[in-house]
């Protein structure tokens, strides 16, 4: 959804990826980039690469796994309505 149109078609049978795409549609993308900032800070996650072997500081790694391990339990245990649980799938 990177060109302006008048109408998109999506043709994907993921209802998470429909979703996704509404999202991009409906929302402007500066909101979208900052509710993703919100839960990057909420939860601790990196903001840069952590592929563990090209990462050296082993005990950041365990930081943001945790932090990442948290949003994923939250994600999963948690009823949201559309916007709340669509920005966590992003990430």
């Amino acid at each position: 959804m990177n060109v302006k149109a008048q109408r998109y078609v999506v043709n994907d049978i993921n209802q998470h990826l429909q979703n996704l795409y509404r999202l991009f549609i409906y929302k402007e993308s500066q909101e979208i980039i900052d509710r993703i900032n919100e839960r990057i800070n909420l939860y601790g996650l990196a903001r840069e690469r952590t592929k563990r072997n090209q990462y050296d500081d082993i005990n950041k790694l365990k930081q943001y796994k945790e932090a990442y391990l948290s949003l994923r339990n939250h994600y999963n245990n948690t009823p949201k309505g559309f916007d709340d649980k669509i920005f966590d799938f992003i990430l």
